[in-house]
């Protein structure tokens, strides 16, 4: 197995203000989560994103599903929590999410099981 390459992750998370936080792997691919880590500013807004990406082997490269959610920085969730806490919430929620798209993909048999990822 050719070594993966994240390349892809880092600069979408990079391009989306975030820094890549963790990778799972998981059945069916690997999950690699970004946030921002701290409050973002834009359009008279104060937020943090948080993203996801899944990684699903391929014979030549790698298929990537990909989503972000932006938490209001005023959310009582966000700040009854520590900033660390808060970001430590968000990342969970994100895997959680990326945990049922992957087994979604998985079980609707999206893939070929040779993991050429063409489309049935």
């Amino acid at each position: 197995m050719k070594p993966r390459n994240h390349r892809f992750f880092d600069n979408w998370a990079r391009k989306l203000g975030m820094k890549p936080v963790c990778r799972v792997v998981a059945e069916g691919g690997d999950i690699l989560v970004a946030d921002s880590g701290a409050k973002l500013f834009e359009s008279e807004r104060l937020f943090y994103r948080t993203g996801f990406a899944i990684e699903r082997p391929g014979d030549k490269k790698p298929l990537w599903l990909a989503s972000t959610e932006e938490t209001d920085a005023l959310d009582p969730e966000m700040c009854s929590r520590s900033e660390r806490g808060a970001q430590e919430y968000r990342v969970n929620e994100a895997l959680a999410y990326a945990r049922k798209q992957l087994a979604k993909t998985v079980n609707v048999g999206l893939y070929d099981d040779d993991g050429t990822n063409r489309i049935h």
